[in-house]
């Protein structure tokens, strides 16, 4: 999986690179230099032209089994960061309405959900809302990260509705949802 999953991002990232002359910043320049001297033999080769990167994208690499890869991002995978962020906020958020609701409803820990007939069912609405949202966020996370590397303007714009539509949901959910409930 992990061998898939930086072919992928190696693959995606071909994007922001330009010619060979331009010599990259950093941590990418021995490579670059390497390889563009090994080229330079074989002038007239099949080979597709080396990643060089633009001023507008930022580079790092690591080495997977022994193979160097250099991932490059954009500078607006900084959106991604933020909508990450924001997701995060919005987590801490109904966490926090999770506490508020426990004093309220006095459900202590460990318990998860509440047995009292009377109040129980709100109380359960608000922890069933956080807990969804858990459910779910690691995937999002994933995505929103895979997805940023290609088109990091979409993803955080995703992202956000994805965030503010869970805050929505919660909201809704907590409210006990006798409007939901089927005509008896």
């Amino acid at each position: 999986m992990a061998l898939i999953v930086s072919v992928f991002l190696l693959l995606s990232t071909t994007r922001y690179f330009t010619n060979v002359n331009q010599c990259p910043p950093h941590s990418a320049r021995h490579l670059l230099k390497r390889q563009t001297r090994h080229l330079s033999y074989r002038e007239h080769s099949v080979l597709p032209p080396l990643p060089v990167l633009t001023p507008q994208s930022v580079s790092f690499t690591f080495s997977l089994s022994g193979a160097v890869v250099m991932v490059v991002l954009s500078k607006e995978f900084g959106y991604v960061v933020l909508t990450g962020a924001a997701s995060f906020v919005m987590v801490a958020h109904l966490t926090i309405n999770v506490g508020k609701a426990r004093k309220k409803y006095h459900v202590e820990y460990p318990q998860m959900y509440s047995d009292d007939p009377e109040n129980g069912k709100i109380f359960n609405c608000i922890q069933r809302a956080h807990q969804n949202t858990l459910e779910s966020y690691p995937a999002f996370l994933f995505f929103l990260v895979m997805a940023g590397i290609h088109s990091p303007r979409a993803a955080s714009a995703l992202g956000l509705t994805w965030t503010v539509g869970r805050e929505v949901f919660a909201h809704g959910y907590s409210t006990g949802g006798e409007r939901r409930l089927p005509p008896e």
